[in-house]
């Protein structure tokens, strides 16, 4: 298991935002906008990520990425609620990167080389929600 993890945040962990605390202590690494085979929509009072069905038809969303621990990590998946399958972690890949702070860890390194990080993927139905964007504002 890797120790440090590079995380793609979009929504209410960004920088400003109700749940940045849970990163203050965490490497901001810079910005990132993903390829453009994702949907972002707003469920209730939060943004949720999706893989578009057609990987041609999805948008590029913009967020933030951070280099955060395995503690971190597991803070960030029970908010998440990835033990009752409500987001899931997996990769996601990125289109472009702007780097404000150079990774401290070499597993970070090779992810931003081969532009990848981690997000967290809604899991439920969409069905009824509203596309968000390309990116989350602070509301």
């Amino acid at each position: 298991m890797e120790d440090h993890h590079l995380i793609f945040v979009y929504g209410t962990l960004k920088n400003g935002h109700s749940r940045h605390s849970i990163l203050e202590e965490q490497r901001y690494i810079g910005i990132a906008r993903t390829i453009g085979q994702y949907f972002m929509f707003k469920t209730h009072s939060y943004p949720c990520l999706v893989e578009a069905k057609d990987k041609f038809a999805g948008k590029k969303i913009y967020g933030e990425l951070y280099e955060v621990d395995t503690e971190c990590l597991g803070v960030l998946d029970d908010i998440e609620g990835v033990e009752y399958n409500v987001f899931q972690r997996s990769e996601i890949l990125l289109d472009e990167i702007t780097i404000v702070n150079l990774p401290l860890f070499n597993e970070t390194l090779t992810k931003l080389y081969r532009k990848t990080a981690e997000a967290y993927f809604y899991q439920k139905d969409i069905s009824e929600y509203k596309e968000a964007g390309l990116f989350w504002p602070i509301r």
